[in-house]
């Protein structure tokens, strides 16, 4: 066992009696351990366990819950503590932190060998500072990820894959662009070292928004535009079998009909988005589960998930309140009194009457009251 586990609460190993001991209590290092006899301490036979005997002892549980590791950063390659090497590293070459998790240093290193023709390809690398040791998270090289959340234990990435590649137009023009593959979620686990769940998506990820829920599940909503022809490409010989100036269901056949990025302007946007997708995402014990999907006309600025599991998405035009309330507004009146209050807490009905409870940070109640009638449609207020 390491020194430096030689800590409070932790159960080792006695490599002598073999029998298991808990730490009761640490002083100036030297670490007091009684005999665990049938899951009860008995504080009449004990050990002593400093540096010099540590290696008597075998680690087997550590409840203690690791400090995020802080001082480090990269510079030249080189991952430095307090500006100074952390560590001998051998052939890896650091690129950068892409975030810390307790007891963990989430790395992007430089390829040892360049298997893709990207420059922005990185393996990825989990770093344990208290024991000195690397791991390697992915077999394969990815596109430098962007970390979207870190909920508990676990962090969760986005990336997205493109390749380049000259297709002719309809005029047989060359043309060179950066063409979309796809876009992946991963999960890494942070107290297992390792990735638990990947989630793969065939539309470049606009958005990725937090939702505020009530059941401590950790729930996001992926916004993507779905995949449509550019007009500017579009070719009117092409016998792939669909209306290619709207929909285009077959983009191997069709050879104008994939998302590329605009190399002549180089301004990395896509070209002809269409209608926005919005699929909401749940972390379930280390594994992303897909729930749901809907299109929308505007992008999402909150989403919220009430105890009824009623939900509350406020877009740039309209509030839409989903599960058996159902309702959409878009007076912008009625959406400014409730600016602010995203976190949607209860839902009632009695007869024609529908009220829906929504509170802001700081605990205030506002209500938006819907009264359906058979002559006017709905009248909304808030109270």
């Amino acid at each position: 066992m390491r020194e430096n586990k030689i800590l409070e609460n932790v159960t080792v190993l006695n490599k002598v009696d073999n029998r298991q001991y808990l730490i009761t209590s640490v002083t100036d290092g030297v670490g007091t351990a009684c005999l665990l006899e049938n899951g009860e301490v008995n504080e009449d036979i004990s050990v002593m366990i400093s540096s010099s005997n540590a290696i008597a002892f075998r680690l087997i549980s550590n409840p203690n819950v690791p400090d995020i590791p802080d001082g480090y950063s990269v510079e030249d390659g080189i991952l430095l503590k307090d500006g100074v090497a952390a560590t001998q590293q051998g052939s890896l070459v650091i690129k950068s932190i892409v975030t810390s998790v307790p007891g963990k240093l989430l790395l992007s290193v430089l390829p040892r060998e360049n298997t893709t023709e990207y420059d922005d390809y990185i393996d990825l690398f989990a770093y344990k500072p208290d024991e000195d040791k690397f791991k390697k998270l992915i077999p394969v090289s990815i596109p430098m990820p962007e970390v979207i959340g870190v909920c508990d234990k676990y962090v969760i990435l986005k990336t997205s894959y493109t390749h380049f590649e000259t297709k002719k137009d309809f005029n047989g023009k060359d043309i060179f662009a950066e063409y979309f593959d796809n876009a992946e979620i991963i999960v890494y686990d942070g107290a297992k070292n390792y990735i638990s769940s990947y989630l793969m998506l065939d539309a470049p990820i606009n958005n990725v928004i937090t939702v505020r829920n009530s059941m401590n599940v950790p729930t996001w909503v992926i916004e993507y535009t779905e995949q449509v022809c550019d007009n500017n490409y579009y070719n009117p010989n092409c016998d792939c079998g669909y209306d290619c100036e709207n929909d285009c269901g077959d983009y191997d056949e069709c050879n104008n009909c994939d998302y590329h990025l605009d190399t002549i302007t180089n301004t990395k946007e896509l070209i002809e988005m269409d209608h926005i997708k919005a699929e909401m995402i749940a972390l379930n014990g280390g594994t992303l589960m897909r729930l749901n999907s809907i299109n929308i006309p505007s992008h999402i600025k909150s989403v919220s998930i009430g105890w009824n599991s009623a939900d509350f998405i406020r877009l740039e035009d309209r509030i839409m309140i989903g599960e058996y309330v159902d309702k959409i507004i878009t007076d912008s009146k009625i959406m400014s009194a409730v600016e602010g209050y995203d976190w949607i807490v209860d839902t009632s009905k009695e007869d024609n009457v529908t009220r829906i409870a929504l509170a802001n940070d700081n605990m205030e109640i506002k209500y938006i009251v819907i009264t359906e009638t058979s002559d006017r449609g709905d009248v909304v207020k808030v109270e």
